[in-house]
């Protein structure tokens, strides 16, 4: 049966008029709790994976992984970093990634119930010097552990900024207090840093970010009673902040900031009730300069009752029209686990990436199409349904295991471009979002991980793009 996938990939290959040619890596070690995998700091000799692995219990590891890996995808070198430390107790949360010229950081939140201080710490990577560097951005005092706040990181859509909002912990009768921070990509360094504090009942639920670097910061009512305008946008800047308000009540669901030309729009998926069920119903067009819904599109795609979230993956502006890249995510049933700390099993919930779409809209943000994209639902710790690049003005879409590496064709109809021969083995699994393309030489390049906590990087030549 294997032979037989192995010869239909050829035939596509010999279909397209071009000879696929493929390289797999050795294998080397990745441990199945790594989070958030990523291609960084390419060059025409080296390219490196950065990784980060956070995990608790007896076991403990808390550190930054970067791999570099020679022309030939074989793995040369590792560089490992822990993160700092308050005390032996000391948590953490990760919050993302950014890449500049010759480096590339993580950003981590570590606070501790005995130190009593919760900070933001930028750890850097210097490709030049293979060195590490720990610099922290933010620190306050904290009540516990249990009261140590929400920190939520966003990149601006034309990756020039990095937000940081910490929402400390807000006792009861007192004011939210926030510390908003704005860091320069090019740069790693903080172009700005903010207190902004909240005396209503409402609470900070979600950021996003300009391209023009200002921090927008999504307002909601509290309690179980919703007031009938439920949500209300802060624009923070440098010098200052304004609310903006809607004309009709509306209830936003993770607000992403575009621009066309010098304005600036938001993005987000809301719906006109607050319940679980009836969330990601529309899609809002809103002018962020003149504090105005210019459309509110309804859809009907994500009313799935086991829907437990959708984001915007991808988000670009082509041939006057916003194209969004859109992904569920879906409860789908138990498995027994444990905390870490205990042989004790319970059950926990699992959760899967899936149903997936392609929302066209024009420039004057009203839905033109619809389009399905043919992926098949994935574990949600690691690999989502699908990856994505955006190759000479063409969209190309990998699914891996499901159905390979394709073309959004005339229409957004597939137009197969890659085969995986040995998908049907059921020990690898290919993380579709995680895959690069070098355009010096026209090579694509995959990875995937296998049931022995090995990872292999496959390279594939004389691809027709």
């Amino acid at each position: 049966m294997k032979n037989i996938f192995y010869i239909l990939a050829v035939f596509f290959a010999i279909n397209s008029g071009v000879a696929q040619t493929r390289e797999t890596s050795d294998k080397f070690d990745f441990d199945k709790n790594e989070l958030d995998p990523q291609f960084v700091l390419r060059d025409n000799y080296n390219h490196f994976m950065l990784s980060v692995l956070n995990t608790d219990g007896m076991m403990a590891s808390r550190k930054m992984i970067i791999r570099k890996f020679d022309q030939k995808n074989q793995l040369v070198d590792t560089f490992i970093h822990d993160f700092p430390k308050f005390d032996i107790a000391t948590l953490y949360n990760y919050l993302g990634f950014s890449e500049t010229d010759g480096k590339v950081a993580i950003f981590i939140q570590e606070y501790s119930n005995k130190a009593k201080k919760s900070e933001i710490v930028k750890i850097e990577f210097d490709k030049a010097s293979s060195k590490f560097t720990d610099n922290v951005i933010s620190s306050d005092p904290i009540a516990s552990a249990m009261k140590s706040g929400t920190v939520r990181l966003q990149k601006s859509e034309n990756s020039n900024y990095i937000a940081i909002v910490y929402t400390k912990h807000r006792a009861k009768g007192e004011a939210e207090k926030n510390v908003a921070i704005l860091v320069n990509r090019k740069a790693l360094d903080v172009a700005w840093k903010k207190d902004v504090e909240f005396a209503n009942e409402h609470v900070t639920q979600n950021i996003t970010v300009t391209n023009s670097g200002k921090i927008v910061l999504m307002r909601e009512s509290s309690g179980f009673k919703k007031s009938s305008n439920n949500n209300y946008l802060v624009v923070v800047g440098a010098d200052g902040q304004e609310d903006k308000n809607f004309e009709t009540a509306i209830f936003l669901q993770q607000p992403r900031a575009i621009s066309i030309g010098a304005q600036d729009y938001i993005i987000a998926f809301n719906s006109e009730s607050s319940g679980k069920y009836t969330k990601f119903t529309h899609i809002l067009f809103y002018d962020l300069t003149a504090g105005r819904i210019l459309q509110n599109n309804k859809i009907g795609e994500y009313g799935m009752k086991d829907l437990q979230d959708v984001t915007f993956r991808n988000i670009f502006l082509e041939n006057n029209e916003i194209h969004l890249f859109a992904e569920g995510k879906i409860e789908a049933g138990t498995k027994p686990s444990t905390n870490g700390f205990s042989s004790t099993s319970f059950p926990e919930p699992v959760y899967k990436f899936g149903p997936s779409y392609l929302y066209i809209l024009s420039f004057e943000g009203a839905l033109k199409t619809t389009k399905q994209l043919p992926v098949t639902n994935t574990l949600a710790d690691r690999y989502h349904s699908f990856g994505l690049l955006q190759i000479k003005g063409s969209y190309y879409v990998n699914t891996g295991n499901f159905s390979g590496f394709f073309k959004l064709g005339a229409n957004y109809a597939k137009e197969h471009v890659v085969s995986f021969p040995d998908y049907t083995d059921a020990t690898i699994t290919y993380i579709n979002q995680l895959m690069t393309y070098f355009p010096d030489s026209g090579k694509l390049l995959f990875a995937r991980t296998t049931a022995d906590n090995k990872m292999q990087l496959e390279l594939i030549s004389g691809v027709k793009l």
